[in-house]
């Protein structure tokens, strides 16, 4: 549902004249020095039929969300703000394309910002758009390298006269003027919901509150049922650069609990960051849960790695450490991490090595044998992946920096699977030796109703159809949705207009339940970014992942062990 409210009146929220940051809403002209010449008079993101012309209408990732954080343990930014988390252009039906454009990853973002003139939105950046181990500079070229490449109006084509790095300038202009206009904590205080360690609240009462102030839902998000995060959606009319958000109600609730929810004030001393350094810090206590990233001698960071323990730029894995900094173990979703020969791997049957962790210069590095020297044979690029080895004997030397795990929860249109929901590895069907998988040929639909709509008559028919061996059609119906699932040809007027999806079939005694398919699918699935859709038979199980993403979900998979008998 689209709220009347449009970014006019968001800016009129604020009073002109205060001092305080967000008092001083920029027009659409005054951050970015041009216009994209596109109209913002026509449709807008996710509600158009055909698409024309990607540099005046974002396209696929139509669906944007500008998500904040509200850090306390420990605290980010200003005690009385959230903090801008990134503005991201997720696909209309909630999967997302990320690292579109590898050839655009710009580093020193503060130097580019300040060598064009986008001085005051890098000075607002340093205190309300900071990174939770003090690395803002890897933190902003991570958000505008994942996410602002992948904005079809941001397009280097789209821009006139066009420089080098002009649509990231464009990007981070955008993000914080936008920002500016959703004032999360103003708003959940003037409806009396401030910060306190006495009491909790319930997911209506949060949402209630913030519709009441906006005029539309956010999705809030938990780390447990302490509040964290919470993503504003919009659709767009024209250009990133200077067109119209028009805001709306998120498609799905975030995953925090529906009662028990902390607000935790912020930590006393830490309530404003003012650094824009490249150096990552931490307290230097061991995380449970981490990602790994690799520091080069130069300061800046690269990648990290993977869940086999090996060096990339890709979406990070997420380790399981278990000890302290002076001995632990790390595991990812592959199995056990060790050293063998001078190489890091991790997987089944790897045996578990003893690491340590030092602080120095702010880092919390990874040691191995005393040394927090690691080395490859070449920096990894793309989707390239590049062997860990101890030591610095190998061209490329850098270290480790264990980095809490900051991860964006991969949504489906039709339901949410996270890494803290669901025991990743816990069971491990691909170990069966009967067990198969099989891509269908055939493109399918996931078609959504409410339980007031009824069915079309041309899905009722094909269920009284004779059907072949490999045709599949799934109905679920709950209190609160009808979901379809069917061949695409079957229903051309749907799947003219309805994202198309590939299936694979899990063939085998299928003894352990689809919840332990998801849990070792899902896992190297994630780490894809690739969504699902599942179904469940009394026989049979099946996931349906995008269609664009098939022949990658089928690559990740065999690498994770799978075996598919047609590919």
């Amino acid at each position: 549902m689209v709220s009347a409210l449009n970014v006019l009146a968001l800016l009129a929220l604020v009073s002109v004249g205060s001092s305080n940051p967000f008092s001083s809403p920029l027009g659409p002209f005054e951050l970015f020095k041009r216009a994209s010449g596109c109209s913002t008079s026509g449709q807008s993101s996710c509600h158009n039929t055909t698409v024309q012309d990607t540099c005046c209408f974002e396209a696929p990732g139509g669906l944007l969300l500008q998500t904040q954080f509200w850090d306390t343990d420990p605290s980010t930014g200003p005690s009385d703000s959230w903090t801008i988390h990134g503005l991201w252009p997720d696909n209309c039906d909630q999967t997302f394309e990320q690292d579109c454009d590898p050839s655009r990853a710009y580093t020193d973002i503060a130097g580019l910002l300040s060598d064009t003139g986008a001085s005051d939105t890098l000075s607002f950046m340093q205190t309300h758009w900071v990174d939770i181990d003090g690395d803002d500079e890897s933190f902003w070229e991570h958000e505008w390298s994942k996410h602002g490449t992948c904005m079809s109006t941001l397009e280097p084509k789209c821009i006139t006269d066009y420089s080098t790095g002009d649509e990231a300038v464009a990007f981070f202009n955008t993000v914080v003027r936008l920002f500016k206009t959703l004032p999360t904590f103003t708003w959940l205080s003037n409806q009396g919901i401030t910060p306190t360690t006495s009491k909790t609240f319930t997911y209506s009462e949060l949402t209630d509150a913030l519709q009441a102030e906006s005029g539309v839902v956010p999705a809030l998000n938990c780390d447990g049922s302490v509040l964290n995060e919470a993503w504003w959606f919009f659709n767009l009319k024209g250009s990133v650069i200077d067109g119209t958000f028009v805001p709306i109600d998120a498609p799905s609730e975030g995953t925090c609990p529906s009662s028990g929810i902390s607000y935790r004030p912020k930590s006393s001393g830490t309530s404003t960051t003012t650094s824009s350094s490249t150096t990552p810090t931490n307290s230097g206590s061991l995380p449970a849960k981490a990602t790994i990233t690799a520091l080069r001698s130069s300061g800046s960071s690269t990648g990290g790695l993977l869940s086999a323990g090996t060096w990339s730029t890709q979406t990070l894995a997420t380790y399981t450490l278990s000890g302290s900094t002076d001995s632990f173990t790390m595991k990812s979703s592959k199995g056990n991490c060790g050293v063998s020969s001078g190489t890091l791997s991790c997987g089944n049957g790897v045996s578990s090595s003893s690491f340590s962790a030092v602080s120095s210069g702010g880092n919390l590095l990874l040691v191995f044998e005393g040394s927090t020297s690691f080395s490859s044979d070449a920096i990894p690029t793309g989707t390239a992946q590049e062997t860990v080895f101890t030591g610095s004997s190998h061209a490329q030397t850098f270290t480790l920096h264990v980095s809490i795990e900051r991860n964006k929860p991969i949504l489906s249109s039709t339901s949410e699977l996270t890494a803290s929901r669901i025991p990743f590895g816990s069971i491990k069907p691909l170990d069966h030796p009967a067990l198969n998988l099989i891509l269908f040929d055939e493109s399918f639909i996931v078609y959504k109703l409410s339980t007031r709509e009824e069915i079309p008559a041309d899905i009722l028919t094909i269920l009284t159809e004779k059907v072949g061996s490999e045709e599949l059609v799934s109905i679920t119906r709950t209190s609160e949705e009808i979901s379809i699932v069917c061949n695409a040809t079957k229903v051309p007027d749907v799947s003219a207009s309805t994202p198309h999806w590939k299936c694979i079939k899990f063939k085998g005694p299928l003894d352990f339940g689809l919840i332990g398919i998801l849990c070792s699918v899902s896992a190297p699935l994630k780490s894809a970014s690739i969504s699902i859709f599942a179904i469940s038979t009394w026989d049979t199980d099946y996931v349906l992942i995008p269609e664009a993403k098939a022949e990658q979900a089928v690559t990740v998979l065999k690498n994770d062990g799978w075996k598919f008998e047609n590919k």
